[in-house]
């Protein structure tokens, strides 16, 4: 009677936590704006195209996390280590971050796999993905330097005309001599230096409007 109330509890609990959980994090959500996005907000061809490089990836991240937990002594199999991460991935859809747990548990649970270990290796994993990240960031910045000099002196350039054209539209002298032709003309120009401006701020985005 008590094992069999253990095994029910083992199953509802975990399920009614589960549920709450998911009631808490998506009671605000618009369904009908995911309904929306599925039935034709989305090229399902792409999607479908992209499916196998997708599982390919992750598959290789399965076989590379056993490369990583065989120098401490665990030899999980292939086929667990694989599993988990799907597993992984698809917890964290549902609840962020649980995944982490989850696929260092599902080793210890049908490989024997240390938890302490195989958590180890994830969070070195981590911390790996970090420096990379920073590493192509650094190198990107690096590389786009002269992007954004290119930006500053075209934006100073626009500033320093737009002054100048200011300079002229606030002057009585000139407003009250120059044609109303010429006027319109200064006023154009200052409003196109204006949006110039305006993009090259709002950077990236001003890069497209600018001389390569």
């Amino acid at each position: 009677m008590n094992k069999t109330l253990g095994t029910i509890l083992k199953i509802v609990l975990p399920l009614t936590i589960s549920a709450l959980i998911l009631w808490w994090m998506y009671r605000g959500m618009n369904w009908q704006e995911v309904s929306d996005a599925l039935s034709g907000g989305m090229n399902w061809t792409w999607m479908l195209l992209s499916l196998p490089f997708g599982i390919l990836a992750e598959a290789l991240r399965g076989l590379r996390w056993r490369l990583a937990l065989e120098p401490l002594g665990e030899h999980p199999r292939n086929n667990t280590c694989i599993n988990a991460i799907f597993l992984s991935y698809g917890s964290s859809l549902v609840v962020p971050r649980v995944g982490e747990f989850l696929r260092c548990g599902v080793l210890k649970r049908y490989d024997g796999v240390s938890f302490a270990r195989s958590m180890g290796t994830v969070v070195t994993e981590r911390c790996i993905d970090i420096i990379i990240i920073l590493v192509l960031s650094g190198i990107t910045v690096l590389l786009q330097i002269p992007v954004f000099a290119r930006i500053a002196k075209e934006k100073a350039n626009a500033e320093k005309q737009l002054a100048g054209i200011m300079n002229k539209l606030n002057n009585p002298g000139f407003m009250g001599k120059a044609p109303e032709a010429v006027i319109n003309g200064a006023r154009e120009d200052a409003a196109k230096l204006t949006a110039l401006i305006e993009k090259l701020d709002a950077c990236p985005e001003g890069e497209r409007d600018l001389p390569y």
